[in-house]
Protein backbone atom coordinates (compact mmCIF):
# COMPACT_ATOMS: atom_id res chain seq x y z
CA UNK A 1 0.00 0.00 0.00
CA UNK A 2 1.17 3.58 -0.93
CA UNK A 3 1.74 6.37 1.86
CA UNK A 4 0.15 8.98 0.48
CA UNK A 5 -0.04 11.09 3.62
CA UNK A 6 2.78 13.14 2.69
CA UNK A 7 1.76 14.36 -0.85
CA UNK A 8 -1.78 15.21 1.03
CA UNK A 9 -0.38 17.32 3.36
CA UNK A 10 1.77 18.82 1.23
CA UNK A 11 -1.23 19.80 -1.34
CA UNK A 12 -3.23 21.06 1.79
CA UNK A 13 -0.20 23.43 2.63
CA UNK A 14 -0.28 24.36 -0.92
CA UNK A 15 -4.44 25.03 -1.31
CA UNK A 16 -4.63 27.12 1.95
CA UNK A 17 -1.67 29.26 0.19
CA UNK A 18 -3.71 29.31 -3.24
CA UNK A 19 -7.07 30.28 -1.66
CA UNK A 20 -5.69 33.03 0.60
CA UNK A 21 -3.97 34.66 -2.76
CA UNK A 22 -6.71 34.15 -5.52
CA UNK A 23 -9.27 35.41 -3.24
CA UNK A 24 -7.61 38.42 -2.66
CA UNK A 25 -7.58 39.19 -5.73
CA UNK A 26 -9.46 42.03 -6.95
CA UNK A 27 -10.52 41.58 -10.46
CA UNK A 28 -12.63 38.33 -9.03
CA UNK A 29 -15.81 40.48 -8.03
CA UNK A 30 -15.33 43.01 -11.54
CA UNK A 31 -15.34 39.30 -13.40
CA UNK A 32 -17.72 37.81 -12.24
CA UNK A 33 -20.01 40.71 -12.68
CA UNK A 34 -19.14 40.98 -16.29
CA UNK A 35 -19.54 37.03 -16.55
CA UNK A 36 -22.96 37.41 -15.11
CA UNK A 37 -24.23 40.06 -16.80
CA UNK A 38 -22.94 38.58 -20.62
CA UNK A 39 -25.08 35.30 -19.35
CA UNK A 40 -27.97 37.25 -17.95
CA UNK A 41 -28.43 39.03 -21.49
CA UNK A 42 -27.83 35.67 -23.24
CA UNK A 43 -30.77 34.14 -21.07
CA UNK A 44 -33.22 37.13 -21.95
CA UNK A 45 -32.86 36.95 -25.62
CA UNK A 46 -34.11 33.30 -26.13
CA UNK A 47 -37.26 34.27 -23.98
CA UNK A 48 -37.15 30.74 -22.63
CA UNK A 49 -37.92 29.52 -19.65
CA UNK A 50 -35.14 27.79 -18.08
CA UNK A 51 -35.11 23.81 -16.79
CA UNK A 52 -34.95 23.21 -13.30
CA UNK A 53 -31.52 22.72 -12.39
CA UNK A 54 -30.01 19.35 -11.28
CA UNK A 55 -26.28 20.66 -10.44
CA UNK A 56 -24.79 23.74 -8.79
CA UNK A 57 -21.88 23.33 -11.60
CA UNK A 58 -21.06 21.43 -14.85
CA UNK A 59 -17.43 21.15 -14.97
CA UNK A 60 -16.83 20.65 -19.34
CA UNK A 61 -13.48 18.40 -20.03
CA UNK A 62 -11.32 16.80 -16.97
CA UNK A 63 -7.52 17.70 -18.26
CA UNK A 64 -5.38 19.43 -16.05
CA UNK A 65 -7.38 22.08 -15.84
CA UNK A 66 -10.72 20.70 -15.66
CA UNK A 67 -9.89 18.42 -12.98
CA UNK A 68 -8.35 20.80 -11.01
CA UNK A 69 -11.65 22.91 -11.47
CA UNK A 70 -13.92 19.91 -10.18
CA UNK A 71 -11.92 19.46 -7.13
CA UNK A 72 -12.11 22.81 -5.97
CA UNK A 73 -15.61 23.31 -6.71
CA UNK A 74 -16.76 20.24 -4.98
CA UNK A 75 -14.04 21.42 -1.81
CA UNK A 76 -16.21 24.22 -1.31
CA UNK A 77 -19.41 22.49 -1.42
CA UNK A 78 -21.03 22.43 -4.86
CA UNK A 79 -22.77 20.13 -5.79
CA UNK A 80 -20.40 19.54 -8.95
CA UNK A 81 -20.56 17.13 -12.13
CA UNK A 82 -17.63 16.72 -14.59
CA UNK A 83 -18.09 15.56 -18.56
CA UNK A 84 -15.31 14.08 -20.11
CA UNK A 85 -14.91 10.71 -22.55
CA UNK A 86 -10.47 11.23 -22.25
CA UNK A 87 -8.45 8.42 -20.34
CA UNK A 88 -6.00 8.99 -18.29
CA UNK A 89 -2.02 9.65 -19.49
CA UNK A 90 1.35 10.51 -18.21
CA UNK A 91 0.63 14.09 -18.93
CA UNK A 92 -2.26 14.72 -16.59
CA UNK A 93 -1.09 12.06 -13.90
CA UNK A 94 1.65 15.20 -13.77
CA UNK A 95 -1.05 18.20 -13.83
CA UNK A 96 -3.54 17.15 -11.53
CA UNK A 97 -1.13 15.66 -9.18
CA UNK A 98 -3.77 14.27 -6.41
CA UNK A 99 -4.36 11.46 -9.23
CA UNK A 100 -1.36 9.81 -7.38
CA UNK A 101 -3.65 8.75 -4.26
CA UNK A 102 -4.77 6.38 -6.16
CA UNK A 103 -2.72 3.18 -6.92
CA UNK A 104 -1.40 3.62 -10.39
CA UNK A 105 -2.93 0.54 -12.17
CA UNK A 106 -6.15 2.10 -11.04
CA UNK A 107 -5.30 5.11 -12.75
CA UNK A 108 -3.45 4.69 -16.44
CA UNK A 109 -6.06 3.78 -19.17
CA UNK A 110 -9.12 4.57 -16.85
CA UNK A 111 -11.36 7.50 -17.91
CA UNK A 112 -9.94 10.83 -16.37
CA UNK A 113 -13.37 11.57 -14.31
CA UNK A 114 -13.86 8.45 -12.93
CA UNK A 115 -10.45 8.67 -11.65
CA UNK A 116 -10.85 12.42 -10.17
CA UNK A 117 -14.49 10.71 -9.04
CA UNK A 118 -12.37 8.37 -7.12
CA UNK A 119 -9.89 11.02 -5.71
CA UNK A 120 -11.84 13.00 -4.21
CA UNK A 121 -14.18 10.09 -2.85
CA UNK A 122 -10.92 9.29 -0.96
CA UNK A 123 -10.73 12.94 0.36
CA UNK A 124 -14.29 13.07 1.52
CA UNK A 125 -16.13 14.33 -1.49
CA UNK A 126 -18.64 13.47 -4.10
CA UNK A 127 -18.96 14.44 -8.11
CA UNK A 128 -20.97 13.30 -10.27
CA UNK A 129 -18.68 11.79 -13.34
CA UNK A 130 -19.94 10.98 -16.71
CA UNK A 131 -17.52 9.68 -19.14
CA UNK A 132 -19.10 11.18 -22.73
CA UNK A 133 -18.65 13.96 -25.09
CA UNK A 134 -20.48 16.87 -24.18
CA UNK A 135 -22.89 16.29 -27.30
CA UNK A 136 -23.76 12.83 -25.69
CA UNK A 137 -25.25 14.23 -22.70
CA UNK A 138 -28.42 15.03 -21.81
CA UNK A 139 -30.63 15.56 -18.63
CA UNK A 140 -27.75 17.41 -16.60
CA UNK A 141 -29.05 20.86 -15.64
CA UNK A 142 -26.28 23.21 -14.28
CA UNK A 143 -26.77 26.55 -12.88
CA UNK A 144 -22.94 27.52 -13.71
CA UNK A 145 -21.06 25.38 -16.87
CA UNK A 146 -17.41 25.59 -16.68
CA UNK A 147 -16.00 25.15 -19.95
CA UNK A 148 -12.51 23.15 -19.80
CA UNK A 149 -11.99 21.67 -23.01
CA UNK A 150 -8.48 22.45 -25.16
CA UNK A 151 -10.21 22.87 -28.19
CA UNK A 152 -12.04 25.47 -30.15
CA UNK A 153 -14.99 22.84 -31.31
CA UNK A 154 -15.25 21.06 -28.12
CA UNK A 155 -15.50 24.43 -26.51
CA UNK A 156 -18.42 25.34 -28.87
CA UNK A 157 -20.23 22.15 -28.58
CA UNK A 158 -19.94 23.11 -24.87
CA UNK A 159 -21.31 26.92 -25.38
CA UNK A 160 -24.18 25.11 -27.26
CA UNK A 161 -24.88 22.78 -24.83
CA UNK A 162 -24.76 25.29 -21.91
CA UNK A 163 -27.06 27.78 -23.97
CA UNK A 164 -29.71 25.26 -24.25
CA UNK A 165 -30.08 24.14 -20.86
CA UNK A 166 -29.86 28.03 -20.10
CA UNK A 167 -26.46 28.12 -17.72
CA UNK A 168 -24.47 30.87 -17.25
CA UNK A 169 -20.99 29.66 -18.59
CA UNK A 170 -17.44 30.71 -18.71
CA UNK A 171 -14.59 29.21 -19.83
CA UNK A 172 -10.95 28.70 -18.41
CA UNK A 173 -7.67 27.77 -19.64
CA UNK A 174 -4.03 28.26 -18.91
CA UNK A 175 -0.73 27.30 -19.68
CA UNK A 176 3.11 26.97 -18.21
CA UNK A 177 3.05 31.09 -17.58
CA UNK A 178 -1.12 31.90 -16.61
CA UNK A 179 -4.34 31.49 -16.40
CA UNK A 180 -6.96 32.83 -18.69
CA UNK A 181 -11.07 33.61 -18.31
CA UNK A 182 -13.05 33.72 -21.33
CA UNK A 183 -16.77 34.93 -21.69
CA UNK A 184 -16.94 33.56 -24.76
CA UNK A 185 -14.73 31.99 -27.51
CA UNK A 186 -12.03 35.18 -28.37
CA UNK A 187 -13.33 37.16 -25.31
CA UNK A 188 -9.76 36.43 -23.33
CA UNK A 189 -8.50 38.15 -20.49
CA UNK A 190 -5.21 37.23 -18.68
CA UNK A 191 -5.82 37.12 -14.72
CA UNK A 192 -2.87 35.39 -13.30
CA UNK A 193 0.74 35.17 -14.59
CA UNK A 194 3.67 32.91 -13.18
CA UNK A 195 5.26 35.13 -11.18
CA UNK A 196 1.96 35.76 -9.06
CA UNK A 197 1.69 32.02 -9.16
CA UNK A 198 5.14 31.16 -7.83
CA UNK A 199 4.76 33.34 -5.36
CA UNK A 200 1.10 32.24 -4.22
CA UNK A 201 1.92 28.38 -3.96
CA UNK A 202 6.05 29.10 -2.78
CA UNK A 203 8.34 26.86 -4.63
CA UNK A 204 8.52 23.71 -1.95
CA UNK A 205 5.19 22.19 -3.63
CA UNK A 206 5.76 19.91 -6.61
CA UNK A 207 8.50 20.19 -9.12
CA UNK A 208 8.70 21.15 -12.16
CA UNK A 209 5.80 24.03 -11.34
CA UNK A 210 3.91 23.14 -13.96
CA UNK A 211 0.62 22.27 -11.61
CA UNK A 212 0.80 24.92 -9.59
CA UNK A 213 -1.02 27.03 -12.74
CA UNK A 214 -3.59 23.98 -13.09
CA UNK A 215 -3.83 24.36 -8.79
CA UNK A 216 -4.87 28.01 -9.37
CA UNK A 217 -7.36 27.82 -12.34
CA UNK A 218 -9.34 25.13 -10.06
CA UNK A 219 -9.64 27.61 -7.25
CA UNK A 220 -10.27 30.48 -9.56
CA UNK A 221 -13.01 29.03 -11.10
CA UNK A 222 -14.53 27.77 -7.46
CA UNK A 223 -13.97 31.32 -6.46
CA UNK A 224 -15.67 33.09 -9.32
CA UNK A 225 -18.75 30.18 -9.53
CA UNK A 226 -19.41 31.97 -6.02
CA UNK A 227 -19.63 35.00 -7.11
CA UNK A 228 -21.72 34.33 -10.02
CA UNK A 229 -23.80 32.25 -7.68
CA UNK A 230 -23.80 35.00 -4.77
CA UNK A 231 -22.67 32.15 -2.49
CA UNK A 232 -20.34 32.66 0.47
CA UNK A 233 -17.61 29.67 0.48
CA UNK A 234 -16.18 27.88 3.43
CA UNK A 235 -13.28 25.53 1.81
CA UNK A 236 -12.58 22.95 4.28
CA UNK A 237 -9.96 19.96 3.10
CA UNK A 238 -8.82 18.05 4.94
CA UNK A 239 -6.69 14.05 5.20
Amino acid sequence: MVDSTPRLTDFLEATGRVLSAVAALTVLPRLAEELGRLSEEAASSRGEDKPKPTVDVLVVGCGGVGAWCTAFHAFAGFRTCVVDFDVVDEKWLNRFTLAKLVPRQFTLNAHKVEVTKSVLSIMGFNVEAVARRIEEVSGIVPKVGVICTDTVQSRLKAEEYLKRVGAKFYHVACDANRVNVFTSIGGEIEVIDEQTIRQMTGSSYLNPPEPHVFMCAGCLSMLLTSHLLEREVNVIVHP
